[in-house]
Formats: structure tokens, C-alpha cells, sequence
């Protein structure tokens, strides 16, 4: 009896631990600058910068404060601790892995005393074998993070070569030998904020026997089936019989395995399905399906894995042509034109932000109807529910890794890079969204055609520097990407130098005459390229954002608190000088400078979109920079918001339209394209309107019957006045419009006489309201934070616009205004 009661309780222990166990760390930790005695609590998963806040111990560097006020947190060593309590049932474990998902960045890790390891490196996951080190009762884990730049400034030392990092603020510049966010070392629409924090989950990953470490699913779809093969990583130290079920929309299969050793990778085939191929947005449906994996032992479940794919081929097609190099994306064998922007995190003091934050940013970009983004290389790899939102919205991305400054490339750098890299691959890989990786942001074209080789004597008789950038670019990180993904890579981007007619020809370009060389908003049309994958114009945010971290009687022009937050070397003077050219008045308030460089921004982004799209199938895509903020200030982004919201991402919808005079005649005419075609046929409708509110010659009406088409219109006797184009179906409903003022108007700045603000209803929910105007007005824009689509509209003469409002119970005067 005494053996038979012996075994039934072994059996038991094996029952209750049949499935990985994962307890998070995330409550009662406590915070202390190393060398001080006063320990505070502290919030974790985040960030040092926002515990010192939350205990009053630094200013907001996003208010009145000056950003640098904070700047003596960089130099300092700091400890984070935590109790941990270990009972017989956690202790009972085989395995017990301490997995920290996120340290920046430079960490030494205790438990009890007891080096455990430390970090170097803040895009990737550490984990810790602590089964040995857990004793029953009382722990105490700590990670005690030295300066940042202090240790940069020691590996800086060591490389002895000094590498570029013009947007780093400090001194010395150590971003380059960082691996941690760039754009928080300073650039030119974000200030300095370098700190640390344990900034993923932490948790104890307690297992028995064996473990599923990864899946691959790869999908091969023709026209009718998709067949699929998945590769199971798995993790143990055992001697066992073990069977893998796998589970397929209705389809399950068991497959037996022997699993000798440490490690292994099992692959087999799934059951085959019908396809159903995913399309980004705009293109086509978004099907997803999970494909599961339970890992048995005998007949007991110990592990299980779950993958949500989506079945579709994706290409970057590079091929030669007539005008050079093609660059365009080709899904399910159909090259698509990209529609989209560039991505920066969320947050200047804590990038990692909420899943909600990312995810609202995803929201943002269908709503807008874009089908890519990339997620820029300064920043950090978002989390999972970013790309799951990207996967049901339809939302390619292009991932850039984060290489925003030239690399050491040293031994310990590769190591540490190298799992970097091989972590996120496998991370993302099997989201139907993930469409290019990219090594890195624009240091090719800097190596080249900005002048680092003289600027920081670095390359000498042997460009040794040089070579080494293209080794880690175009050999080293291809060749690890490639164990572990089939998605296409590119070394750079830009692969092109703008301000070359060879860079209009291949590659993808980022055009920056606009802002840096002082080109007006038309040369957008004369520099293409094949895939304009950034451009941009500044603008300020709206004054009631300001007003939220700007003393009152420093919101006026000139103030120091409103500069200090102007971080390009341009300053404002692309910004007024952009007002004056296109909207005929010098800024002599703040009022003016606002709103007119959020108008001139959103008039840029509709130049830009327009000649990219007009350009297809030679340019096939535009990304324009940047769709997000990451603290109040002026910048690129569009989501302040201002019109830049209404006008630049909408941008990329169902119409394309260009308005201007023809050479030599001087006639009014508008022009442009329509891209796709929604059920059934449309109709394009052009109208004239002069400036008292009259129209000039009625309204032209083309009918489209194609996939696309191209149209042009012409007024010879229209002197100046707002041209209004709208898209809408046979029955009447309004699919995209465009408007714009043609010849100088007659009120110069903001006039918002005669327009008419009624509210029509009033709900929990929101508000309607319903705007009016005996004359025509091309943009008018209610400030409100949470306005939906549309804003940033045209009024057309004594036509009703109505607009649903979720954050004012009523309207005033002063929350619109109006151009011209």
C-alpha cells in the first residue's frame, strides 16, 4: 500500500505540473539611487524618469521646465528590488527561469546577493536559470543599473574609433555604443531624455520535462489550397516518448516525437486548407486564422503554443526596367501602391508607452486608409498587439531595425546583436503584416553624400570604417535574418540620395528639399523617385495642447518656453516663410503661427501624395514622415491633431487631385486620378466657386467606369476662388473630395466671418454639430481633441456640413476658424 500511495502522489505532482507555469513580478517594487538610503515604490513594467516624476524628485520635462534640468539622472547608478516569495508548490519545479523582458539598459541582476547575470543590450529578453538559487520563504530580486552614459563613455573608449551621432545631445556623443532607443539621446523632434528601467514584463517560467520554446508556420498558397509546415522549437532535458497535436481551423493531427537531448526542432506538415488570401487595407479582406500546438507527455498536456497567421506572398520587387531599378511591393502576385507613414514611438520618456497607445496609433491608420507603415529605426520594436492590430487592419509594415547611427561592430557587439536580431525575427515573423526588414536609417547616404568621412577623420587610407558598416549591413545581418525568415530585406533607407537625378531612378527616396533646402511645396512633383519612403514639413501642435504644459503668459511669439521647444536647426523660418508663400500673410500672433503651419503642413502632405500618386506605376509608394508625436512640440507629425490629420493621411484615400494654373494661358485647372473603384461605378464632380460665394461655371461631372482613371478639367474665366472636387457613387454618396483655393484671397489670415456653428444633437456619446458659410472656405477646422473625421473640411457656399463631436457638449466661436 505504502508503494502504491508513493506512486499515485509522484503521479499527481506530474498532473499538477503539466503545464508551463508563468507567475509575474510585477507588484512591490521599490526603487533607490545607489549610494542614498531612501528606497520609493515603483511601477513595473516602466521607466526611472517616470518614478522620479511621480514622487515629485524631477520636474515634467514636457512642461515649463527646461528638459535639461533632469539631465543629472543620466550620470547615476540606480537599484531596483523586489521581495519574491518561493513555497514547496513553485520550489517543486524541474525548471524555474527568471525571464526579464525589457532592461535598459546596462543591469546587473541578484537574486539573494547572488549574481545572476547582466545586461547590455535594451531590445531584447533576458532570462536567468534561478531553480538553484530560490530558497523556501524570503527572496529578494534586484537589478541595479549603472549610468548609461557613463558605460557608454567606457565603450566608447575601447572602440577607439569615434563614429558619427550628429543628433545625439550630449557630450560625449555615446549613442552609437548604446543599444538602446537613439532618438532619446536627442534629435530634432524629440528632447534628451537617456534613463533606465526594467521596461517589459517580468515573470518566473516554471516547467517540468520539456517546453515549446517557438513555432514557425510556413505557408506556400496557390489559387485553390495553402499548404502549410510548422516548425517546433522545443526545450528540455529528458528521455522521453512525446506526441505534438496540432490544430488547424477543423483539422487536428498528432504527430509522435522522440525528444533526446536539450534541444529540438521538429517539423511537419499541416493539414492543408482553402485559401483565403490577406490583403493589406484597401486591396481586400484580412482573414486570420490560430494555428495551436499541444505538447503531450503520455496523454497529458505539459505545453501549448498558438500562432494567428494569414495566408498571402509578399515581394519586394528590385527587378531592372527602362527608367532603372523598380522598388514596389507585389502581394498575392498584384503590385500595390503603398499608402502610408513613418512611426515613432509614443513617448519620449517611456517608448514602450501602453499596448493602447500602439494600438490607437493603428486605428488611426485605417481610419486614414493608409495600407503600410514603417516603423522608423531610431525608436524600439513595438509590442505584440501593435502587429496583431496591423494583422486586422490590414496594415503592412516595414520594419526597420533599430540602426539609426553607425555601429561598433566589435565582437561583444555582434554577440549581443546578433540575439537582438534573432529574438524579434522570430517574434514578428508570422504576422501576415510584416512585409520588408530594413537594416537601417539613411547611414548609407550619410557615409556617402553627407560627409562623414571628412567631418570625423574616420575613414583615412583604408576606409576601415566604411567597410565595416557594409559587412554588418549588407552580409552579417542579411544571413542572420535569413535562418529565420523569408520576408525580403533591404540594407538602407534611403537606398537613393535626394538631389540626384541617378536617386529618382532606383531605391526608395527620402525627399527632404522641401524642409532642409528651402524648395517650394511644387518640387514634390519633380522628385518622385520610385518609393518616396519620407518627407515631410513641421508644424505646431493646437494651442489648447500648448496650453496644457506652457505657462499662460509664455504662450506669445518669441517666448523662450515656446522655442525651447523647436529642436530642428532649420528653426521656424520654413515654417513662416511657408505661411507667407502660401497663404499671402506674414504670422504676427500665435494664433497665426499655429494654425497657419498646421494649413501649410497639410497643403505640403496633399502636394506630396498627389505627385507620388500620380506618378504610378514608376513611383509606388509614399510614406510621409510622421504620423505620431512623441512630446508637445513642433515637429513632422500629423496627430497633434491639426489639419495635417485630415488632409495628409486621408491623402493616400480613393482620390488624387492637382489644382493650379496651365502654363502660358493662365487657365484655372484641376486634375488627378482615381485609384480604386468601390462597387460600382462613379462619378467625379468639379466645382467652381468664386469668392463672393458664387459659381464661376457650374460644376463638371466625369463618370468612372475603369480601375483608374485619369482626368483633367479647365476654367478659362475663373480669376480666383476654391475648387471643390468630390468622388461619390451613382446614388449620391460621398466617397473623398479635395479642395483648393486657386489666386490670392481677398482676406488675408483666418476668417471665420459668416461661418455658422448649430448644434443639432446631444448625447452621451457626443455631439453633432452643423456648420455653414455664405462663402467658400477651403479648410475649417473645430478644435477639439477628439473631433472624428471629418475636420480640416471644405465649406461649400450655403451647403450644410455636419460633424459628430465626442469631447464638447457645445460650441463656441472661438473653437473655429477658417481659411481664407
Amino acid at each position: 500500500m505504502r508503494l502504491t500511495f508513493a506512486a499515485g502522489a509522484l503521479l499527481a505532482v506530474t498532473f499538477v505540473h503539466a503545464q508551463v507555469v508563468r507567475i509575474p513580478l510585477h507588484e512591490g517594487w521599490r526603487f533607490q539611487e545607489v549610494g542614498t538610503q531612501h528606497w520609493y515604490a515603483a511601477e513595473v513594467p516602466g521607466v526611472l524618469h517616470k518614478d522620479l516624476l511621480r514622487h515629485g524628485l524631477i520636474a515634467d520635462p514636457y512642461g515649463d521646465a527646461d528638459p535639461d534640468s533632469a539631465r543629472w539622472v543620466e550620470q547615476q547608478d540606480w537599484i531596483y528590488a523586489c521581495p519574491l516569495e518561493a513555497d514547496d508548490a513553485l520550489l517543486s519545479h524541474e525548471h524555474i527561469d527568471l525571464v526579464l523582458h525589457g532592461l535598459d539598459v546596462y543591469a546587473s541582476v541578484y537574486l539573494n546577493n547572488v549574481p545572476l547575470g547582466s545586461s547590455d543590450n535594451a531590445f531584447r529578453t533576458w532570462e536567468f536559470d534561478v531553480r538553484d538559487e530560490l530558497r523556501p520563504g524570503a527572496n529578494e530580486l534586484r537589478v541595479v543599473f549603472r549610468s548609461t552614459v557613463q558605460e557608454g563613455a567606457v565603450r566608447m573608449k575601447e572602440h577607439a574609433v569615434r563614429l558619427p551621432a550628429d543628433n545625439d545631445a550630449g557630450s560625449p556623443k555615446v549613442s552609437p555604443y548604446v543599444r538602446k532607443a537613439a532618438f532619446q539621446f536627442g534629435w530634432d523632434f524629440s528632447p534628451r531624455v537617456v534613463g533606465c528601467g526594467i521596461t517589459g514584463p517580468v515573470e518566473l517560467r516554471c516547467w517540468d520535462r520539456a517546453r515549446i520554446v517557438d513555432i514557425d508556420v510556413r505557408s506556400a498558397p496557390d489559387q485553390v489550397n495553402a499548404r502549410q509546415s510548422a516548425t517546433v522549437h522545443l526545450e528540455g532535458l529528458m528521455n522521453d516518448d512525446l506526441s505534438l497535436v496540432l490544430t488547424s481551423g477543423d483539422e487536428r493531427d498528432t504527430v509522435p516525437i522522440t525528444f533526446r537531448g536539450a534541444e529540438a526542432w521538429i517539423t511537419t506538415d499541416l493539414p492543408s486548407r482553402p485559401i483565403e488570401h490577406w490583403w493589406p487595407n484597401g486591396s481586400g479582406v484580412q482573414p486570420l486564422f490560430d494555428v495551436n500546438i499541444e505538447l503531450l507527455l503520455v496523454e497529458r498536456v505539459i505545453d501549448t503554443a498558438k500562432k494567428r497567421i494569414g495566408l498571402r506572398t509578399i515581394e519586394l520587387d528590385q527587378g531592372l526596367d527602362s527608367i532603372g531599378r523598380a522598388f514596389t511591393f507585389v502581394v498575392n502576385g498584384k503590385p500595390i501602391f503603398m499608402k502610408g507613414c513613418n512611426l515613432v514611438p509614443p513617448d519620449a520618456i517611456d517608448p514602450n508607452a501602453s499596448d493602447s497607445a500602439w494600438v490607437a496609433l493603428v486605428s488611426a491608420m485605417r481610419r486614414a486608409h493608409m495600407n503600410m507603415v514603417r516603423v522608423w529605426a531610431g525608436g524600439i520594436y513595438p509590442p505584440d498587439a501593435f502587429y496583431d492590430a496591423c494583422d486586422t487592419a490590414g496594415i503592412l509594415v516595414w520594419q526597420d531595425l533599430m540602426f539609426a547611427n553607425p555601429v561598433p561592430a566589435d565582437t561583444a557587439f555582434l554577440r549581443t546583436v546578433e540575439e537582438e536580431v534573432r529574438q524579434q525575427v522570430v517574434r514578428l515573423r508570422h504576422h501576415p503584416c510584416l512585409a520588408l526588414w530594413c537594416g537601417n536609417n539613411e547611414l548609407e547616404v550619410a557615409w556617402k553624400n553627407w560627409g562623414w568621412n571628412s567631418t570625423y577623420g574616420c575613414m583615412g587610407e583604408i576606409p576601415y570604417v566604411a567597410q565595416q558598416q557594409h559587412h554588418f549591413f549588407h552580409l552579417f545581418l542579411p544571413d542572420l535574418i535569413a535562418r529565420y525568415s523569408d520576408i525580403a530585406y533591404t540594407p538602407t533607407s534611403a537606398l537613393s540620395n535626394w538631389g540626384s537625378s541617378s536617386g529618382l531612378r532606383q531605391g526608395d527616396l527620402h525627399y527632404w528639399g522641401v524642409w532642409h533646402a528651402d524648395s517650394t511645396f511644387a518640387s514634390f512633383a519633380g522628385n518622385t523617385g520610385r518609393f518616396v519612403s519620407e518627407y515631410g514639413f513641421q508644424s505646431y501642435p493646437d494651442s489648447t495642447l500648448l496650453a496644457g504644459y506652457i505657462l499662460s503668459e509664455e504662450l506669445r511669439l518669441g517666448s523662450l518656453a515656446l522655442m525651447g521647444r523647436q529642436f530642428s536647426y532649420r528653426t521656424d523660418r520654413p515654417i513662416r516663410e511657408a505661411i507667407q508663400r502660401e497663404l499671402g500673410f506674414e504670422p504676427t500672433s500665435l494664433a497665426d503661427l499655429l494654425l497657419g503651419s498646421q494649413l501649410v503642413q497639410a497643403l505640403a502632405y496633399r502636394e506630396a501624395i498627389r505627385a507620388h500618386r500620380s506618378a504610378q506605376p514608376r513611383c509606388m509608394g509614399t510614406l510621409f514622415w510622421q504620423l505620431n508625436d512623441v512630446w508637445p512640440g513642433p515637429s513632422w507629425s500629423v496627430m497633434d491633431p491639426g489639419p495635417g490629420e485630415s488632409c495628409a493621411p486621408r491623402g493616400p484615400g480613393c482620390v488624387c487631385t492637382g489644382f493650379g494654373r496651365c502654363p502660358g494661358n493662365e487657365r484655372a485647372n484641376a486634375g488627378g486620378s482615381v485609384d480604386r473603384r468601390p462597387a460600382g461605378p462613379l462619378r467625379v464632380e468639379v466645382s467652381w466657386w468664386l469668392a463672393d460665394g458664387t459659381f464661376s461655371s457650374g460644376t463638371d461631372t466625369i463618370v468612372v467606369l475603369e480601375q483608374r482613371v485619369h482626368w483633367s478639367v479647365t476654367d478659362p474665366l475663373f480669376p480666383a476662388g476654391m475648387v471643390i472636387v468630390k468622388v461619390l457613387r451613382m446614388d449620391g454618396t460621398l466617397i473623398a473630395r479635395n479642395a483648393r483655393w486657386i489666386g490670392t484671397p481677398s482676406a488675408l489670415g483666418f476668417d471665420c466671418h459668416g461661418v455658422k456653428v448649430r448644434v443639432l444633437e446631444r448625447s452621451p456619446s457626443g455631439t453633432v454639430l452643423e456648420f455653414s458659410s455664405p462663402r467658400p472656405k477651403t479648410f475649417v477646422w473645430y478644435s477639439s481633441a477628439k473631433t472624428n473625421f471629418p475636420n480640416g473640411f471644405p465649406l461649400e457656399p450655403d451647403r450644410l456640413e455636419r460633424v459628430f463631436c465626442q469631447d464638447r457638449p457645445w460650441a463656441t466661436a472661438s473653437s473655429v476658424w477658417a481659411w481664407p
